[in-house]
């Protein structure tokens, strides 16, 4: 899986019985499907992954005090292999530049997760047989959007990678031309 955007964001913890929400912070990565999240940067195994085709949408929002928040909230499917009610995870950015660069970067691996699932439906049903012979089913890859640049934001060691105003420009500028 391709590393596509990592950096350490606020989750917002679903209340319980005994605890109310609170907010954690916790090390993010977003990958082509998934999007994890660790105790910390240097860590092995993940506290949670959240699986992208589950997600239903990614909207921005805000939460009391805290201004730059996304939820990511799930579809059907995810309800109906967890028979529990549709789940909404709530994370915060350090800064509305990061807010704007995590909602791009979800957005698109959204976007390419339906298109990706689209082609292959249609292409299963319109090309599996033809003249009485059945084919095998197609298996498609998703084109690497974002060239497999590897982005950093909030991060505890310093980083070489692009300044988050370049890296908004040029998902701005690769969203633009993917859609043209």
């Amino acid at each position: 899986m391709d590393h596509i955007l990592s950096g350490w964001l606020y989750k917002l913890s679903s209340p319980n019985k005994f605890k109310s929400s609170k907010w954690q912070s916790r090390y993010f990565v977003l990958l082509d499907t998934e999007l994890r999240y660790y105790q910390n940067e240097h860590s092995v195994d993940t506290s949670s992954t959240i699986n992208l085709r589950d997600v239903s949408s990614v909207i921005k929002t805000s939460y009391f005090n805290h201004n730059y928040c996304f939820k990511l909230e799930t579809n059907n499917g995810y309800k109906k292999r967890n028979s529990k009610c549709l789940k909404t995870w709530t994370m915060e950015c350090h800064s509305e530049n990061e807010l704007n660069i995590w909602l791009a970067a979800i957005n698109l691996r959204l976007s390419n997760l339906k298109h990706t699932s689209h082609i292959i439906k249609s292409k299963k049903s319109t090309i599996s047989r033809r003249r009485g012979i059945v084919l095998e089913p197609l298996e498609l890859e998703s084109m690497p959007v974002l060239d497999h640049h590897v982005l950093s934001s909030a991060s505890s060691k310093e980083s070489v990678l692009s300044s988050p105003l370049e890296t908004l420009t040029n998902l701005s500028s690769k969203m633009t031309s993917q859609n043209s």
